[in-house]
């Protein structure tokens, strides 16, 4: 049985507890006990809490990956609350609005779209008209929050102007986008958070968690010192989990 209803499952053999078909000549012990993480009875539990943020040390993200799109943190403290078009009517108008517009018990990129569950948060369907498809991937993703709500105000008063969906502590400033495409740190965020059931890639590890991105370096070698603003920084911001894979150099 195909679950989760997700391509490529069965190759993700280092995550099951079972040993896949694809893997015949397997000694009885092993078999016996699985070769993997024991995800699948990990969710027979729980397949994680959006209340939980994982922040991501690494080259950065990948706004236009779709599996990741709606499960980046979005910080309210920065952001306006979506739009009356976005709201029910009974919490439609000022001092009434909420982050949550539709409803699903977490704050992400979906709120500003007609869209909620597993759906794309293609752009065509936003709802907030303050917000433009700045980078042109069709998708309502947290760079267009960033250009749309970026007002060089520090709200919520951390030191970090505008840090909308994490902090790019590599260039100092807040969009976190990993513009060299190197790809290591969208790939941890993808293992540790990728949304599950959606028909697109592999699941994470976590798939309902959420993932804060913070970029330390242009590749898997960073500043020691940018890690370490950045470890401070998801500590005080509430990150339950920092994750990375890195070698760092102390200058």
């Amino acid at each position: 049985k195909n679950w989760p209803s997700d391509p490529g499952y069965s190759g993700q053999w280092e995550s099951w507890s079972f040993a896949p078909k694809e893997y015949p000549k397997l000694d009885a012990r092993t078999r016996r006990l699985g070769f993997g993480g024991h995800y699948d009875r990990a969710w027979a539990r729980t397949a994680g809490d959006p209340r939980v943020i994982i922040a991501v040390l690494d080259s950065g993200a990948y706004w236009d990956q779709r599996d990741l799109v709606n499960k980046w943190f979005l910080n309210a403290a920065e952001l306006p609350p979506p739009s009356d078009d976005c709201q029910k009517p009974e919490n439609r108008g000022d001092g009434k609005r909420l982050y949550d517009a539709n409803a699903d018990g977490v704050f992400n990129v979906q709120d500003y779209t007609r869209v909620t569950g597993h759906s794309q948060p293609d752009f065509s369907k936003a709802c907030d008209l303050r917000v433009a498809d700045a980078n042109r991937n069709g998708l309502l993703d947290p760079q267009d929050l960033i250009a749309a709500f970026s007002d060089k105000k520090d709200d919520d008063k951390n030191g970090y102007v505008d840090d909308i969906a994490g902090w790019d502590f590599f260039r100092n400033d807040n969009d976190a986008y990993d513009d060299t495409r190197y790809g290591h740190g969208n790939g941890e965020a993808h293992d540790s958070s990728a949304e599950g059931d959606n028909g697109l890639a592999e699941a994470g590890v976590c798939p309902r968690c959420r993932v804060m991105p913070l970029r330390v370096g242009d590749s898997f070698v960073a500043d020691a010192n940018d890690f370490g603003l950045a470890a401070t920084y998801a500590v005080d911001i509430g990150a339950s989990v920092i994750q990375e894979a890195l070698g760092t150099l102390d200058n």
